[in-house]
C-alpha cells in the first residue's frame, strides 16, 4: 500500500514537471518565477530553479525577482551570489517580507 502511495506522489510529481515545462515553453515570461519556485519547492532540481530565476531577473528586473533569484542562489550553496541579488531586490527601493527574510538567510551563510 506504501509503495502504490509513493509510486503515485512520483507519478503525479513527473507530470507535474512535464506540464509545467510544456506551459512554460508557451508563454515563459508568464510562468518563469512560478517555475523556477515550483523546482525550489516540489521539483528537487535547484539547477533548473536557478536557470529560470536569472531568466525572470532579466525578464523582470524587480524586488521579488531578485528575491527568487537570492534563494535560488542561496539553495546553490551560493551565499556570495545570493547576497548580490538580495542587495539589487534592495536596490529597488522595495522592502518586501520575503526579501528582508532571504536578506537573513543570507546574512546567516556569510
Amino acid at each position: 500500500m506504501a509503495g502504490s502511495r509513493l509510486n503515485l506522489v512520483a507519478l503525479s510529481l513527473a507530470t507535474a514537471i512535464l506540464i509545467g515545462e510544456v506551459v512554460l515553453v508557451a508563454f515563459p515570461e508568464a510562468v518563469l518565477a512560478h517555475a523556477a519556485r515550483f523546482y525550489l519547492r516540489h521539483g528537487h532540481n535547484t539547477a533548473r530553479a536557478l536557470e529560470l530565476a536569472r531568466m525572470e531577473v532579466k525578464n523582470r528586473p524587480t524586488e521579488r525577482s531578485f528575491t527568487l533569484l537570492g534563494q535560488a542562489e542561496l539553495r546553490s550553496g551560493d551565499a556570495k551570489a545570493a547576497e548580490q541579488a538580495v542587495r539589487k531586490g534592495f536596490a529597488t527601493g522595495a522592502r518586501d517580507a520575503r526579501l528582508l527574510f532571504t536578506a537573513a538567510r543570507v546574512a546567516a551563510q556569510l
